[in-house]
């Protein structure tokens, strides 16, 4: 009876669920999503299977999710701008998106502004954090925050967007790709920051600590 009452149940969460080869959800902060299929059919979430790995059903809030493409490559919108709250529209947002997914490109590059292109550098952030949670460590418990302060003020700061040769010139004049480019940099500095900070006041507790015991 049990058994019974679960396969009817899933077979009616599923009537409804878009099935396909291999559907890709694209989330409002750049990351995707591969799915086997999803459902629509609850205004508040997207549910849906992974592509590849466990079957179980997952659950996203649907304002997280800017749209579905399908493996035949229409693409359905699922993001709703609200034009009374001001909400930026469907374009605004695409090239917003894409923006993210440009800085999550180049994540470990600098651009050279004489040569046009992308290397890898030095992280300057990160050599930063470490330095600063180090001495951090100094102030022994009241340097814990010195981590997250370092982090906050790294992430202040917006980088402009380079004039780089594989920036499609439609984007090069687009707010909504700038923004984004930019909210992703600063999150990726925030993160380092904030993580390399840690990683400083832990070196530099356990160098204090070994010290005192000499």
């Amino acid at each position: 009876m049990i058994l019974r009452t679960s396969l009817v149940f899933l077979f009616l969460f599923f009537i409804g669920l878009h099935v396909d080869a291999q559907d890709t959800l694209y989330l409002l902060n750049g990351k995707q999503k591969t799915v086997k299929m999803y459902n629509l059919n609850d205004p508040d979430w997207v549910r849906y299977v992974k592509y590849n790995g466990s079957s179980r059903v997952k659950k996203l809030d649907v304002y997280k999710v800017f749209s579905v493409k399908h493996s035949d490559g229409t693409e359905k919108i699922i993001y709703n701008p609200d034009t009374v709250a001001g909400d930026p529209d469907v374009a605004w947002v695409s090239d917003y998106i894409k923006g993210q997914q440009y800085g999550m490109l180049h994540k470990h590059d600098h651009f050279n502004k004489r040569s046009k292109t992308w290397h890898r550098k030095v992280n300057f952030t990160e050599i930063g954090g470490v330095a600063v949670g180090g001495a951090g460590s100094l102030l022994s418990f009241y340097g814990i925050p010195v981590p997250a302060v370092y982090a906050i003020a790294v992430g202040r700061s917006s980088p402009a967007l380079p004039d780089a040769p594989d920036i499609a010139p439609q984007f090069k004049n687009s707010e909504g790709f700038k923004a984004g480019y930019q909210k992703h940099k600063r999150n990726q500095r925030i993160k380092q920051g904030f993580i390399s900070g840690m990683i400083g006041f832990a070196i530099g507790v356990v160098t204090l600590t070994i010290i005192e015991h000499q």
